[in-house]
């Protein structure tokens, strides 16, 4: 009764174990606007009694294409079945939002319509990541320890109306991913500062025109190198 939303991981295979995710609530389309969703054929999932109890689930899966996470998936397909990130699932439950909403960009772009919000995303659903620098432990005002919580060291108010993520920040766990300024930080905060992109309103975005755009400047470049040499 929590409104919990669940991690669930994609996989390439199918575990025969896990069962099917439950069905989400469809994406509306307006104008044309169409997702072409990177697919997983299965999924590592939760023991059974925490899946019936929680009031959804999120992925948190990424395509890291180099060293560094640079974008994560707002929506893929798992299983044959539509299922949002962690942030945004956690952000919908949050705001008691029944459904999600797809639009057309005059930009080539796709906006994900989250109540009153939109939210830019590439045309197969990813998302750039606006990192901010990693705080020090010391002065980290979004971090609190799960210890503090169960010795009841932490004042009840302090997580009244906020949107708690629960993750994991051993090193050895493996969990941790580098960002774009060369910092580990744990795989909870990419989606804590997600979640503040949307809040905020702060955006990166990288429009279809950019890659034209880039070789026609590399091709200029190179023109000009050559006639100076």
């Amino acid at each position: 009764g929590g409104g919990v939303v669940l991690a669930v991981a994609g996989d390439e295979e199918v575990d025969p174990p896990t069962k099917r995710l439950p069905p989400s609530q469809p994406i509306r389309e307006f104008g044309g606007a169409t997702l072409n969703l990177r697919e997983f054929a299965g999924h590592i999932g939760n023991i059974p009694v925490l899946e019936k109890a929680a009031a959804s689930r999120g992925l948190i899966s990424i395509d890291a294409s180099d060293t560094s996470v640079r974008r994560v998936r707002l929506l893929a397909d798992v299983g044959g079945v539509e299922v949002r990130s962690l942030a945004l699932e956690a952000l919908r439950v949050a705001t008691g939002v029944p459904g999600l909403q797809l639009y057309p960009r005059a930009d080539g772009l796709r906006d994900i319509g989250l109540g009153d919000v939109r939210i830019p995303v590439q045309d197969d659903g990813s998302f750039w990541m606006y990192f901010s620098r990693r705080p020090d432990r010391a002065r980290c005002d979004r971090c609190i320890s799960a210890a503090d919580v169960l010795m009841d060291r932490i004042a009840p108010d302090t997580l009244a109306g906020k949107i708690a993520l629960v993750g994991v920040t051993g090193l050895g766990l493996l969990d941790y991913k580098v960002t774009p300024f060369g910092e580990k930080v744990p795989g909870v905060t990419g989606h804590a500062q997600i979640i503040e992109q949307i809040f905020d309103g702060s955006y990166l975005v990288r429009p279809p025109w950019t890659l034209p755009l880039e070789l026609a400047l590399l091709g200029v470049g190179a023109w000009l190198l050559m006639t100076v040499v």
